[in-house]
């Protein structure tokens, strides 16, 4: 009896602590499953998921500094029109959450990309920050300003305008900033920017003498060029024109210095239309008695400014009324109607194309 009594004590100790060693383990299961659990929570706010994938990501300025942007970026403050003009090209209108008034009134650029509805002034942090932007991406660059916004959780990308290679790289950086498919439609932009240029030149390397050319402005009694290096004088030096001189800084020119050159084309603003071709001083300049004074169109933004329309077309606006022999082929209706399909996936009427060509889409 004792030996059997032994032997079922043993097997009951025995059943006893099997059981105590399952319960153990689904405790230890029970407790790693909430540490997983908080984990995951951690990782959607920190700054990695529970895979250890990183939620943020960089892209360096124009002037060389790392930037951290959010992973997925999808709201944005352009600082300037002409960058909220490039991020609606680059098929990401709907992102803008902050503009200037140039882009929020302008009832043809709501046209076009039906997408863009932005009720924000990015002119002043406050409304910068009430849009939710994660990103501001400005010409302009001063450190206490930039330190508020970054304060305040928006990354500021500093972005450059004040040449074609400019240009070009502010369109990339934004198609960085933005993610997606935009660096590829930022790159097909480029290819096509050049290509443009390539072609016109083409037809322009042979040419002998070059046209005199002028883009005129007007303003409170005084005339202005740009300088020398603005996009638009780097567009007409592109496609074959003789500008004012090879370098200038200042952009104010007189009625004399004007006269001395003798423009034989002169493009400007409808606006400056009338101040220019009425100005008693200049009826000898060659532009104005010959009629070859032109208006800069004007689409989803000004084709004389630095924006990505004006890249897209204006070179070949001004090829073809300074050299009309070698364009005469050069339909800028077609072309205008395809840039904005191609770029802006918009079937253009004729009647818009006529008005953007002549300056008037905004009247």
């Amino acid at each position: 009896m004792n030996k059997k009594f032994t032997t079922l004590l043993a097997l009951l100790l025995a059943l006893c602590l099997m059981l105590t060693a399952c319960s153990s383990g689904g405790d230890e299961a029970e407790t790693g499953g909430d540490e997983a659990e908080n984990a995951g929570q951690t990782g959607e706010t920190g700054e990695t998921g529970e895979t250890g994938e990183p939620q943020t990501r960089t892209v360096i300025d124009s002037q060389g500094r790392e930037i951290t942007l959010p992973l997925v970026v999808d709201k944005v403050a352009p600082g300037v029109g002409s960058m909220s003009q490039i991020t609606a090209l680059l098929g990401e209108a709907d992102k803008i959450v902050a503009a200037r008034a140039d882009i929020r009134n302008n009832a043809y650029f709501a046209k076009v990309f039906p997408e863009f509805h932005c009720e924000y002034d990015n002119s002043n942090v406050e409304d910068v920050f009430a849009s939710g932007a994660q990103v501001m991406y400005s010409p302009t660059y001063d450190e206490a300003t930039v330190a508020q916004y970054n304060a305040g959780g928006v990354a500021y990308v500093q972005l450059g305008l004040n040449s074609i290679e400019d240009f070009m790289n502010t369109v990339t950086i934004i198609g960085d900033v933005l993610g997606g498919e935009a660096p590829a439609r930022a790159k097909a932009f480029i290819d096509y920017f050049y290509g443009m240029i390539d072609e016109i030149q083409l037809k322009t390397k042979d040419v002998e003498h070059k046209t005199r050319v002028l883009a005129l402005s007007y303003k409170e009694g005084s005339f202005s060029i740009g300088t020398s290096s603005n996009m638009q004088n780097s567009y007409l030096k592109a496609v074959g024109g003789e500008l004012f001189t090879e370098e200038w800084e200042q952009a104010a020119v007189n009625v004399e210095d004007i006269i001395a050159f003798d423009p034989e084309v002169i493009f400007c603003n409808r606006a400056d239309l009338e101040a220019i071709t009425k100005e008693e001083d200049l009826q000898t300049v060659s532009a104005i008695k010959n009629g070859r004074v032109h208006i800069i169109p004007y689409g989803t933004f000004g084709w004389g400014v630095n924006n990505a329309e004006a890249a897209g077309m204006a070179p070949y606006f001004y090829a073809k009324y300074l050299y009309p022999e070698l364009f005469e082929d050069l339909d800028l209706v077609e072309r205008t109607q395809s840039f904005y399909k191609t770029f802006y996936n918009y079937d253009q009427p004729l009647e818009e194309t006529e008005k953007v060509l002549n300056g008037t889409i905004l009247d």
